[in-house]
């Protein structure tokens, strides 16, 4: 399972309010003969010396792994890395030097999903990439150091995932969909 990857990324700083960071991903690989093209970009918009506000956008992939490779008849060179396109949206703000609050938007397009289930605690995983799907949520989190030179945080994120087969019309729950977490 050999791969190989370039990343290449810029940042353009537009006066004292605007920062604008682009950058592109090149993945290869070798078992499935696989080219991919990740490009991303981020816009951030420096309101005062507190807070920030963003937007990025891009192109992600996840080669299959070990256990998706091992089902049967998948390892034939034929399955493909699953695609997410993100937008997210940001804000964060800096109380003091060391504390910040970060909050978080972001929706995700999916394709080529690789469905699963369980059968006895053993992920089964159907033949190909038949699925499609989306993601949403939001995500806070409070960080930094409250005592002096320990760094805390606590953070919600709230996440809804769905997937189809491809062609159909029913969204169904993704299988790991964890909805509610606090950390």
């Amino acid at each position: 399972l050999n791969s190989f990857s370039a990343f290449l990324q810029d940042d353009l700083r537009i006066g004292n309010s605007f920062q604008i960071k682009g950058g592109v991903r090149y993945l290869h690989y070798s078992y499935n003969n696989e080219n991919l093209v990740s490009p991303r970009a981020s816009i951030y918009y420096f309101a005062n010396d507190k807070n920030i506000l963003s937007f990025s956008w891009g192109y992600y992939y996840q080669p299959p792994f070990f256990g998706e490779l091992t089902s049967i008849d998948q390892y034939n060179g034929k399955l493909k890395s699953q695609r997410a396109i993100h937008y997210m949206l940001s804000w964060e703000y800096q109380f003091k030097e060391k504390v910040k609050f970060q909050a978080q938007a972001y929706y995700k397009d999916l394709y080529n999903l690789i469905p699963f289930y369980y059968e006895d605690l053993k992920a089964i995983y159907y033949d190909g990439n038949t699925n499609e799907g989306f993601a949403y949520g939001l995500d806070v989190m409070f960080q930094g150091e409250i005592a002096d030179g320990m760094q805390s945080w606590i953070g919600y994120g709230y996440l809804d995932s769905r997937e189809r087969e491809i062609g159909t019309s029913d969204y169904r729950r993704r299988l790991l969909d964890q909805t509610h977490t606090l950390q």
